[in-house]
């Protein structure tokens, strides 16, 4: 049972008011030794301050005691571990706060944080591979966007890929950025050479067995340069090796499809040519007149006719039967007569004549290689004979005459056929109408 409280029935003040003081007082005065310590609180007010000046240079004093208390702990922890990049990156936060026009303090932060490269263990796990990277990709940011020095920003990407122990771990961004860097540079040289090292790091990735790895490697460059043949073609090339077909056709199909390509007529031979090796004759006859749809250049007319030549669906006994042979011939033909249409339709052009006269030479000996099958007459008559003739120039503005100039022509033998026709009907027309009894008078 507990004891009941007692009540205080005196509630007035004491005579002598006993305080925290007193009683400290006391407990020295037992302990005459001084053993007793204790740590009284400052006596100070909270003052308030008014004026706006010194307000402000009271938050900046506040500030800079923070700053430097973080500093002292982010260079204990630094120097302790060399290696605990997470305390590189807030040390070189807080200076790039505190200290934002000091670029030659940030600068020299970076370089000491670079400059411990982790061990091969260590970079095994990856994550201190990466952030070691990007401790290069921020020193890099930091040259080119705050500092404003691509010179710089530059040469710390080659350092960054220089330092890069490739062996043990790498970063293929590292050399997409810097390419990233150089075009932005108007440097585009140096930006394909560094691309082109990218894409090495594919096939690294692959002959590790990192497939996933590969895919999004190539679909990085392709993002970053969607105008580069090159970084289509190997990722199409790619997905061929890896038996992947259609995925192969899907990157050909989107590389043929892109408004501009620095060189399409690769990209497009390539598909083609992935059509022919997987037996899709029919597919690579689309190809053809889907590239005569945006070109009727010479070439792609002749590559057409070669494939319809040797277009076989078969094996080596269908390729030698007689009526497959006959409709390769007859396939071939039909290409060159195209062509050949579509040429002479554009005699006015110099240059469209001299592409005709080069197809009708390639046709002729195609003709002649068919053997018994080949029509060689029909060709011959179409040969052109090369003349010299005589074009006026046009004055030059200053009273002088323009003169004229000699120039190489063709004349083909169809155009000769229909001269002569002309002319024969003309002299017809002539002659009939001198019997017919009419007397010229002057």
């Amino acid at each position: 049972m507990l004891p009941t409280p007692r009540r205080v029935k005196n509630k007035a003040p004491a005579p002598v008011q006993l305080t925290p003081e007193h009683l400290i007082r006391e407990a020295r005065e037992l302990h005459g030794d001084g053993s007793v310590t204790v740590c009284l609180p400052a006596e100070s007010k909270k003052r308030r301050i008014v004026d706006a000046d010194e307000l402000a240079e009271h938050r900046l004093e506040r500030r800079a005691r923070i700053v430097t208390k973080r500093r002292s702990q982010y260079e204990r922890a630094v120097t302790t571990n060399p290696l605990c990049y997470d305390a590189w990156f807030d040390l070189i936060r807080l200076e790039e706060s505190a200290n934002a026009g000091d670029a030659n303090r940030i600068r020299d932060l970076y370089r000491r944080a670079v400059a411990n490269v982790p061990p091969a263990a260590a970079a095994a796990e990856k994550r201190h591979g990466r952030r070691y990277i990007y401790l290069w990709i921020n020193y890099a940011l930091f040259e080119e966007l705050d500092a404003e020095d691509v010179a710089r920003a530059r040469g710390v990407y080659r350092e960054c890929l220089r330092t890069i122990p490739h062996k043990k771990f790498s970063f293929s961004n590292i050399c997409v950025m810097a390419a990233e860097l150089e075009i932005r540079d108007k440097n585009l040289a140096a930006a394909r050479r560094l691309l082109g090292n990218a894409i090495g790091e594919v096939q690294l990735q692959l002959q590790l067995g990192n497939v996933g790895r590969c895919r999004i490697l190539s679909q990085k460059f392709i993002e970053h340069a969607p105008s580069s043949s090159h970084v289509w073609r190997s990722y199409a090339a790619l997905e061929k090796k890896l038996g992947e077909t259609d995925r192969a056709r899907s990157v050909y199909d989107l590389a043929v499809s892109q408004p501009a390509l620095d060189a399409p007529e690769l990209v497009w031979t390539d598909y083609i040519q992935f059509e022919i090796d997987a037996g899709e004759l029919d597919r690579a006859r689309q190809l053809y007149e889907r590239l005569l749809g945006k070109t009727q250049h010479l070439n792609v007319w002749v590559s057409y006719a070669e494939f319809e030549a040797t277009a076989c669906s078969g094996g080596a006994a269908i390729a030698g039967n007689a009526a497959e042979k006959a409709e390769r011939v007859r396939r071939c033909r039909a290409v060159f007569r195209r062509a050949d249409e579509h040429f002479r339709g554009c005699a006015d052009d110099p240059a469209m004549k001299e592409a005709r006269a080069m197809l009708l030479q390639q046709w002729l000996v195609k003709e002649a290689a068919f053997g018994d099958l080949g029509e060689v007459e029909p060709v011959e008559k179409k040969t052109p004979r090369r003349v010299k003739r005589k074009r006026s120039l046009l004055a030059d503005g200053n009273g002088g005459g323009g003169g004229c100039e000699e120039f190489f022509d063709y004349i083909f033998g169809d155009e000769e056929d229909a001269t002569a026709a002309a002319g024969f009907k003309l002299m017809k027309a002539a002659y009939e109408w001198k019997n017919s009894g009419h007397v010229i008078t002057y």
